[in-house]
């Protein structure tokens, strides 16, 4: 499909829009790296291991009280989406590429 919503507005993402309405009712086997109602530290573990060959996440003081009220306010159950930089898998802007041993720290920047 085509958009052309840049173009024709709402009128030139409709077949787009309908082509997405198609694939969502096309039946899935989709299935999370983890159990939802794992705690948020550990989804993250999960990712970081099973998609980004890491040892795990290591984050501050600060992060982990935020990601504590986020849980607290109901958020725990959700879904997490993490991405990383294509130039690195840390946060360390030094290490290039993949290094062997990943460890990814969150800062909250």
């Amino acid at each position: 499909q085509i958009a052309e919503n840049w173009e024709k507005g709402g009128e030139g993402a409709v077949s787009l829009a309908q082509a997405v309405v198609n694939a969502c009712q096309t039946p899935s086997d989709f299935k999370f790296l983890y159990e939802l109602e794992q705690p948020l530290i550990s989804k993250m573990n999960i990712i970081v291991q099973k998609i980004y060959g890491g040892e795990g996440v290591e984050v501050s003081e600060e992060i982990a009280e935020k990601i504590k009220n986020l849980e607290k306010q109901g958020y725990g159950n959700l879904p997490i989406c993490m991405a990383k930089t294509h130039l690195s898998l840390s946060c360390d802007v030094s290490k290039k590429r993949c290094p062997y041993r990943v460890q990814d720290t969150h800062t909250g920047r």
